[in-house]
């Protein structure tokens, strides 16, 4: 039946059901599913590459696909689908050492096939991708009154970024810090908060920044935790789009592996391509030249260098000591290239530093992360209310109850904090119960919000 929304497994019991002669080679290992918002994902694990042929039938509508020289064990646990875009679903032996899967499609449903390779822990692969009944996103043509934020959590579905001397998944773990970042951003009304993904599913890279652009964001940021090839690097950092400048060998090694999850594709064509078919011809009202794009996000990164300094350990190349001034790196990640908004991409440490790894796989320190990232996005935004939001009319008000510490480094004088900061030394002062201006290397000062 249409209707049903599980897996079955019906193994023929007659002898041409059974191999002819010999053992198949390969071996189904095991057989998953995920559900994105725009398709289904099935997932067959494979021992070995394999060839397939498939096609779609009618009378009833199915799909079916013979896997070559290929077998599976009756120990293999069939996992329980709860959609309505596929019905039925049926595996069995055939001759000449063949398995074929069969499963029930509505009329229309062509399913898209890849074989994906071996990437970090998985294996070979087999992906059967439905698309399922939904509405296409509309491409945004009134300006909101909310300050839009677009926060994109990294990887997802069979790319799981980073894996941890622990064993956890950046991916995840990404997800966690983004939604949590969400929720600390909209605490304050006036804020509108669009994750690119809210779930176990994989999205082109490119799709992702243009989810900004098509929502008018006024800011774009991806949330990361990667891994390096051995495990001295510590520390969170921030990254922009710049050209111009020399990238150190271990930007270019972050480079290259966080634009490898392109490589994992198969649904790069079926996000949203009404709208992205031609992105350069959209009208944004709050389009910016790609140079002031930049100016503001380096002001922003700056900014939440500052408040991550705070609360974790930065990246030794985020920090000048001899300036006392915040770095910001230059990359060219994909999700980086918009024109129209600016973008900023986050390390929040390193997966392959026990340390990191332990503090990064624990709630309370995603948390930890999140607040300090989300809370100084709000601060800017609350004391640069964007033009045509609710904010800048003064319809809405910045509540920001949980105030903002800043911790005194060399060289820091109470003046310099306070222009970095927008704030005056008064207000400085009186935040911190001050007598003068004399700070210590250390010490932790209240920001309060400006005027």
């Amino acid at each position: 039946m249409m209707n049903r929304n599980f897996f079955r497994c019906f193994v023929a019991a007659i002898a041409g059901c059974f191999l002819a002669s010999g053992v198949a080679a390969n071996e189904i290992e095991r057989i998953r599913w995920g559900d994105g918002p725009n398709y289904l994902r099935i997932v067959l694990d494979m021992q070995e590459d394999t060839e397939y042929r498939w096609a779609m039938l009618q009378n009833p509508s199915r799909f079916y696909i013979d896997l070559e020289n290929t077998s599976y064990s009756s120990s293999l646990q069939l996992p329980v689908i709860e959609n309505a875009s596929v019905g039925s679903f049926r595996i069995g032996l055939r001759p000449d050492n063949e398995t074929r899967l069969v499963l029930e499609l509505p009329r229309g449903k062509e399913p898209k096939v890849l074989k994906l390779g071996p990437s970090g822990e998985r294996g070979y692969r087999v992906v059967i991708d439905v698309l399922k009944d939904v509405k296409p996103m509309k491409c945004s043509s009134e300006p909101s009154s909310d300050v839009v934020i677009v926060i994109d959590a990294g990887h997802g579905g069979e790319d799981p970024g980073a894996i941890a001397v622990n064993r956890a998944y950046e991916k995840k773990i990404v997800l966690a810090i983004s939604r949590y970042m969400k929720a600390e951003i909209e605490r304050n009304p006036g804020f509108k908060v669009i994750l690119t993904r809210d779930g176990d599913y994989e999205m082109p890279l490119a799709s992702r920044r243009r989810v900004a652009e098509l929502n008018r964001a006024h800011l774009f940021v991806s949330i990361h935790a990667d891994a390096f090839k051995n495990a001295r690097p510590k520390g969170a950092s921030l990254f922009v789009l710049r050209k111009g400048k020399a990238r150190t060998e271990l930007t270019k090694w972050l480079e290259a592996n966080e634009n490898r999850s392109d490589w994992n594709g198969g649904v790069a064509d079926w996000v949203n391509v009404e709208c992205f078919d031609n992105p350069n011809d959209l009208i944004f009202l709050n389009e910016k030249s790609q140079q002031e794009a930049l100016a503001e996000a380096v002001s922003i990164g700056t900014r939440i260098l500052a408040s991550i300094d705070q609360v974790a350990t930065l990246h030794p190349k985020s920090y000048d000591r001899k300036s006392g001034k915040y770095v910001l790196s230059d990359a060219g990640f994909e999700v980086l290239k918009s024109l129209t908004v600016p973008s900023l991409l986050i390390e929040t440490g390193f997966l392959s530093n026990p340390e990191e790894a332990r503090k990064l796989s624990t709630s309370s320190y995603q948390r930890t992360i999140a607040r300090a990232i989300g809370g100084e996005i709000r601060r800017y935004f609350c004391q640069n209310p964007p033009w045509h939001t609710d904010l800048e009319k003064g319809l809405i008000e910045c509540v920001d109850p949980v105030a903002m510490e800043y911790r005194v480094k060399r060289g820091d004088t109470l003046s310099e904090i306070a222009v970095s900061y927008n704030v005056t030394i008064a207000s400085l002062r009186q935040a911190n119960d001050l007598r003068n201006d004399k700070i210590m290397i250390g010490q932790r000062l209240v920001i309060p919000m400006s005027n």
